[in-house]
C-alpha cells in the first residue's frame, strides 16, 4: 500500500524525484532544471505544470524557460500523460502563424512507480514557407527517452526523417544510447 499512498501524495513523490534528477545532472554544461509550478491532483487525474529552464543557455542567450501542461491520468502502480507547450506564447504564435493552427507534436510519458519512466516525443511532417516563398519539408522525427526507476539509468532512441531536397536526396538521422 505504501506505493500507493506515495503516488498520491499530491505531487510530493514528484518533486522529490524531479529534486533528484536535477542534483545528479547540476554540473553538466547546458543541463536543464526542473521545477513543478502546478500541481492539481484529482480522483484518477492529474493537472501538471513543469518549467524547464535551461540557466547556461539563459545567461549566454537570454533562452526563456518553457512551461509543459501535462495531463496525466492514473493507474495503481503509475500514470499515463500528454503534455501541451501552449502556455509558450512563442509556440502558439508559431503554430497560428507558421502551421495554420495545426500542432505538430506530441509529447507522451508512462510513469510506472516499480520500473522508472518513458517519455516519448514525436513531430509529425510538416511544412514551411519563408519569406521568398521557398517551401521547407520538416519530415516526422520521434525521440524515446527511458529511464529506470531512481533516474540514475538513462537510454534515448531517437530518429529524424529528414528535409527532402529538390535534388530528391534527403538528409536522414538516427540516434541510440545503451541503457
Amino acid at each position: 500500500m505504501q506505493p500507493l499512498r506515495q503516488w498520491a501524495d499530491n505531487g510530493n513523490v514528484l518533486r522529490g524525484q524531479l529534486q533528484k534528477v536535477n542534483e545528479l545532472y547540476a554540473d553538466q554544461p547546458f543541463a536543464p532544471q526542473f521545477e513543478i509550478t502546478r500541481y492539481e491532483r484529482g480522483f484518477g487525474t492529474s493537472d501538471i505544470e513543469w518549467t524547464i529552464t535551461f540557466p547556461q543557455l539563459q545567461q549566454l542567450e537570454g533562452m526563456k524557460p518553457f512551461i509543459l501542461v501535462e495531463k496525466a491520468k492514473h493507474g495503481y502502480l503509475g500514470a499515463t500523460s500528454t503534455t501541451s507547450l501552449d502556455r509558450n506564447s512563442w509556440y502558439t504564435e508559431f503554430i497560428s502563424e507558421k502551421l495554420n493552427g495545426t500542432d505538430p507534436l506530441t509529447i507522451t510519458s508512462e510513469y510506472n512507480l516499480l520500473n522508472g519512466a518513458t517519455g516519448t516525443i514525436s513531430v509529425e511532417q510538416f511544412e514551411l514557407t519563408n519569406d521568398q516563398g521557398n517551401r521547407i519539408v520538416v519530415s516526422p522525427a520521434e525521440l524515446m527517452v527511458k529511464t529506470d526507476r531512481a533516474f540514475e539509468k538513462i537510454a534515448t532512441h531517437g530518429s529524424f526523417d529528414g528535409f527532402p531536397s529538390p535534388e530528391k536526396s534527403t538528409l536522414k538521422a538516427s540516434l541510440s544510447t545503451p541503457t
